[in-house]
């Protein structure tokens, strides 16, 4: 064993002795192919507890996957399904997932560094959140994903971490991500790159009752002196990455596990066997130490530590009873909490395991909350003087909420609760002055009727129910919300916008303030100052069926005016006919301000990932990657565009389009078009002559082929593109940032600098 772990350390270190000679950086990728089949048969223990031992952990869950068997066995029977069908709808759906409480000063500034520089936006102040790009003021550091189609016509990914230089205009390393890979993500801080992925090994895992090819990876790298960066600890641990957050030093690695029980090939519940032994996820930690009794070898300051992620009696567990589990279907799954210190990174990682269930999680610096989905087809009360997993619950899908304390690299789970409805966002959860507050929808067929709001649960600090306010926005779907100190922003859609103003001050009584109705709808929404809101959404038509159908994309900027309300004598003439008509109720929130942009079919990622709303509030600039389409009612392209556009939003002048830029090399496309249109010039119908079977000669218009409508006069380089759009796919801008007062459009074939406030180019950076 010592000899593979030697020639492991000899791989790592000559690639990290040479990282000041080499541009390209992929130590990730080598080691991790040498290591990850070896460490698997070594094995270390960690102290935690819940389960009182192997035996009863075993016998735990052999009885609740028993049961689940006996109750569902006539469908393994019927169909030939490796897990349960709830099991595998749960598993697509998280797979296909990838989603407050401060003051209006800590908001307004979100996206906001200290220094002259952006950072990510984020939903809470002090807790920062992964994305693909992150600057430093000196450096952009950018995961990029190329696509390139090898001979074979095999797709082939070229994914690299690219650190770019704005001082020196140049890029200055690329580290190598193993094409393994996906999901990758990135945090940076006090000179530390970290770097967050799914991935998974090819290892030969039959007879596991987990899925041991799924793996989550996190990396940590010295990036304070760039040529000579270091390699200083990779993470890896069974399962995908879920989700993350980082406070200070400290990165908070969610992974989930899934059971993968082969139900189907069980004759009777007796044959289904666990054993502990293989069914705890594993871990393999190797970091950088200068302790040299902590190294394992004496040459490589490192030190490698592998095993089981916990102990049977470190696991804790929420499993259902028997007539809980007849009633809502449950998809129980390894969740780990891995808390890692970027600082120290020889310290050991920390780690929390859940045996339940995970689909979205909000954070605030001093607790976590993960939230799991529950689905019951009747409504259901335990029944008197029996203990049941939860007492009462609607029929209809619910969310389960588990709180967690934290504390640096400590976390103590607290406590779980059950409420109606599922949230749609991050964004839907919130924490303020101990309490946590969740907006759900509600969307059940009761007695053939369907009922469908939104509610808003307040809990207090032991998660018990304080107030609620439901029946919002009544057969009306959820769309967006916003918390913001002691009044909570939403808004739901069907045919108009309802935005509502919610006081949520008094955790026991929250009450409705005032309601807007308007076109359209908001997917995300952002604090401008104390009485002002950004809205980014869609507009909307009645099309030629009558149905209601998304427009161009659409910038709102929302007033509230707290001292005035439909009924007060201070109203205007166009405020009191718009509450007597009803797009007004209780206190006066209005549509100062509105920009449509695009057509229909156009897009920005930034509806739904806030982490590309990039609001400069010191400058009132907002920068928004999108893709603009436009077309006729019969759907023909009439307009195409991709790449970001700067907008000025100010609440007295307006909302107003500064300049657009793309990265993509119009010039080329337009040489591309030209040669593409060069069969069809000086073509003309042809006549042509055949002799018929009485000698008789027939004479016809040989049709040429019609060209395609890039080539027509009043086409432009544009239509090229959008039928071709997927050619230049590595072009497309993912994201913008500013430093100081340049701002930077992010590809992944390059990296373009530009004036901040008038959209000159300044110079671009290849990322090659």
């Amino acid at each position: 064993m010592k000899k593979i772990f030697l020639s492991l350390f000899m791989v790592l270190f000559s690639l990290n002795f040479a990282f000041a000679e080499n541009l390209e950086d992929n130590s990730i990728e080598k080691e991790l192919e040498k290591t990850q089949q070896k460490a698997e048969k070594a094995d270390l223990d960690i102290n935690l507890k819940s389960f009182k031992s192997c035996e009863n952990m075993e016998k735990v869950l052999e009885n609740y996957f028993q049961t689940y068997w006996e109750k569902n066995k006539e469908s393994y029977r019927k169909h030939y399904w490796k897990t349960s069908p709830q099991l595998n709808a749960t598993m697509d759906m998280a797979e296909t997932k990838k989603e407050t409480s401060n003051s209006i000063a800590s908001n307004k500034l979100s996206g906001i560094s200290d220094g002259d520089y952006s950072k990510t936006n984020t939903q809470v102040k002090g807790v920062d959140e992964s994305d693909i790009v992150k600057t430093d003021g000196k450096y952009i550091y950018y995961f990029s994903n190329k696509t390139r189609m090898e001979l074979s016509s095999r797709q082939k990914n070229n994914k690299y971490i690219y650190i770019v230089s704005t001082k020196n205009k140049k890029l200055v390393k690329k580290i190598k991500v193993p094409d393994t890979f996906h999901d990758v993500e990135l945090y940076l801080n006090n000179g530390k790159l970290i770097v967050s992925a799914s991935g998974y090994s090819r290892g030969d895992y039959r007879g596991y009752y987990i899925n041991r090819h799924q793996k989550t990876y996190t990396i940590v790298y010295n990036v304070a002196n760039i040529p000579n960066l270091k390699l200083e600890k990779i993470y890896m641990i069974d399962g995908y990455l879920s989700k993350s957050r980082m406070i200070g030093d400290y990165v908070y690695v969610v992974s989930q596990n899934y059971f993968d029980i082969p139900f189907h090939d069980f004759k009777k519940a007796d044959d289904i066997q666990i054993k502990a032994d293989k069914i705890i996820p594993k871990k393999i930690d190797l970091s950088y130490t200068k302790n040299k009794a902590k190294q394992n070898f004496k040459k490589f300051p490192f030190h490698l530590s592998t095993g089981k992620v916990a102990s049977c009696n470190e696991i804790e567990y929420i499993l259902p009873d028997e007539k809980s589990m007849e009633k809502y279907d449950f998809s129980p799954s390894y969740n780990i909490i891995s808390v890692i210190n970027t600082k120290n990174p020889e310290q050991e990682v920390q780690t929390k395991v859940l045996t339940t269930d995970n689909a979205e999680m909000y954070m605030s610096t001093k607790n976590m909350y993960l939230t799991s989905y529950l689905y019951n087809d009747t409504r259901f009360s335990c029944p008197a003087n029996t203990d049941c997993f939860m007492p009462y619950y609607n029929k209809g899908t619910n969310t389960l909420i588990h709180k967690f304390g934290i504390n640096s690299s400590k976390i103590d789970y607290k406590k779980s609760t059950l409420v109606p409805g599922v949230p749609l966002t991050q964004y839907s959860m919130d924490e303020y002055k101990g309490n946590f507050r969740i907006l759900t929808q509600t969307d059940n067929w009761d007695s053939g009727e369907r009922k469908k709001f939104t509610g808003l649960y307040i809990l207090d600090k032991d998660l018990k129910l304080a107030g609620k306010l439901e029946n919002l926005g009544n057969n009306e779907n959820f769309k967006s919300s916003r918390y913001i100190g002691d009044k909570l922003f939403m808004v739901t859609f069907r045919d108009v916008d309802p935005f509502f103003v919610i006081d949520v001050a008094d955790p026991k009584n929250p009450k409705v303030l005032g309601e807007l109705k308007i076109p359209g709808y908001s997917t995300y929404l952002h604090p401008y100052d104390e009485n002002h809101i950004i809205g980014l959404g869609y507009d909307t038509f009645q099309n030629k069926w009558g149905g209601t159908q998304n427009a161009g994309l659409k910038l709102d900027l929302y007033e509230i005016n707290y001292d005035k309300k439909c009924g007060d004598s201070n109203l205007t003439d166009t405020e009191k006919a718009k509450c007597e008509k009803g797009d007004y109720k209780g206190i006066i929130a209005k549509q100062k301000f509105s920009k449509v942009f695009g057509g229909k079919g156009s897009e920005s990622e930034a509806l739904h990932n806030p982490r590309m709303f990039m609001w400069n509030a010191g400058k009132e600039k907002l920068f928004l990657p999108v893709t603009l389409r436009d077309y006729d009612d019969d759907y023909n392209p009439k307009d195409f565009f991709q790449g970001m556009i700067a907008f000025n939003v100010n609440k007295n002048s307006g909302i107003r389009e500064d300049y657009r830029v793309t990265n993509i090399d119009l010039e080329e496309v337009e040489k591309i078009r030209l040669e593409k249109c060069k069969p069809y010039i000086g073509k003309k119908d042809q006549k042509v002559c055949k002799k018929l079977l009485n000698g008789e000669t027939y004479c016809y218009e040989k049709k040429t082929k019609k060209p395609p409508k890039y080539c027509f006069a009043d086409a432009n380089v544009w239509s090229y593109f959008d039928e071709y759009s997927w050619d230049f796919r590595d072009d497309f801008i993912k994201r913008a940032l500013w430093i100081a007062n340049d701002v930077f459009t992010i590809s992944d074939n390059k990296v373009k600098a530009l004036e901040l406030k008038t959209g000159k180019e300044k110079y671009e950076v290849e990322m090659n």
